[in-house]
């Protein structure tokens, strides 16, 4: 890389750099363009990522012959790093690969295994036997390099037969939950011998359980959107595919405000919000009285609400509102304001 920034025979920039005053750019952080490309610190096409890791992984797919009767099929491959194309030198890389993943008829992108155990290099095998059962699949595969750069992918088909049908696998989960202990139903036809759960595709450190109906499991703690893993073993002891399920973890109420149209006592104004599952319904509460819930709208009328014992158009002290959202979180009681018109009183002399 030549220096094009130095005190070296009148080149032609002149920029605060360790390469021209060394105590002051140290101090300050100074280092130009020219320093930082010798050190390989370059983003040729100005896309946030530096030359020697701006590069691309390739996938290539061993030929997915004919399966034997009875058996299932192979996914193998090779995966590599292609290096970034220098100029003058040889194309260099200092990515690995991080893992191949494939999936079955658009399903879930799911881990292939690393024919050494480990994805942990520029180039890396890898071999995984589809745990399909009998039928025609299409199957597609892409790599992934450690800067999260994916390969084109990659496809193929295959058939299976003499296996056996895929067995009735009916996994659910409630969309929302406000609790991060879940009930994860795993409806499966009797005989089924053990289930795997995992918040990971590869479900690492996942036991397998003996297969019940119904099982416990805990989410992640943080509040969002998560998906976990759930696969079978059928009467003869064969896996199944994976099935992702979605759940939204949602552990805090809304918050709002209520107050009485000053045009007509007998409507509420409500404002509330809920960044995770949204405001489902809302509790008006007359005194003592449990509160009369009613799907979320932002105004209400009181008028021949039937619940509410109270006159047509309560005080405002006398009224208060929850919110609840759709995981289940009931907001504390917020009173009901009222909003009066002010005039100014107008002198005149």
């Amino acid at each position: 890389m030549p220096t094009t920034n130095s005190q070296y025979n009148g080149c032609g920039t002149g920029l605060p750099s360790i390469m021209i005053e060394v105590l002051g750019s140290f101090r300050d952080g100074q280092i130009d363009p020219s320093a930082l490309a010798q050190l390989g610190y370059r983003d040729s096409d100005g896309d946030g990522l530096i030359d020697p890791l701006d590069t691309a992984p390739e996938l290539t797919l061993d030929p997915m012959l004919p399966v034997a009767p009875g058996g299932r099929p192979l996914l193998s491959g090779q995966s590599r790093d292609i290096g970034f194309p220098s100029p003058t030198q040889r194309d260099v890389s200092i990515n690995a690969m991080s893992t191949v993943e494939y999936r079955v008829d658009g399903g879930p992108w799911l881990p292939a295994e690393a024919v050494d155990g480990a994805y942990d290099s520029g180039d890396e095998g890898f071999g995984t036997v589809l745990p399909l059962y009998d039928g025609d699949y299409l199957i597609e595969a892409r790599a992934r390099n450690s800067v999260g750069v994916t390969s084109p992918m990659m496809s193929g088909h295959v058939t299976v037969s003499q296996v056996g049908p895929q067995p009735d696998y009916n996994p659910s989960l409630p969309p929302f939950t406000q609790s991060a202990d879940v009930q994860v139903r795993l409806d499966a036809p009797q005989g089924t011998q053990s289930v795997q759960i995992s918040a990971e595709p590869a479900f690492s450190g996942a036991a397998w359980q003996s297969y019940s109906p119904e099982l416990p499991f805990r989410l992640d703690h943080q509040d969002g959107a998560q998906v976990i893993y759930v696969r079978y073993r059928d009467a003869a002891g064969l896996p199944s595919l994976p099935f992702a399920l979605s759940v939204m973890l949602d552990t805090l109420p809304p918050s709002g405000s209520a107050s009485q149209d000053p045009n007509d006592p007998s409507r509420l104004i409500l404002n509330a919000s809920d960044d995770g599952t949204g405001v489902a319904d809302v509790g008006i509460q007359i005194g003592a009285n449990e509160p009369l819930w009613l799907a979320y709208q932002s105004d209400i009328s009181l008028s021949g609400l039937a619940g509410l014992t109270a006159a047509p158009a309560p005080s405002a002290g006398s009224m208060q509102v929850l919110f609840r959202d759709a995981a289940g979180n009931t907001s504390a009681p917020y009173n009901v304001t009222s909003t009066y018109r002010a005039y100014l009183p107008l002198v005149v002399r």
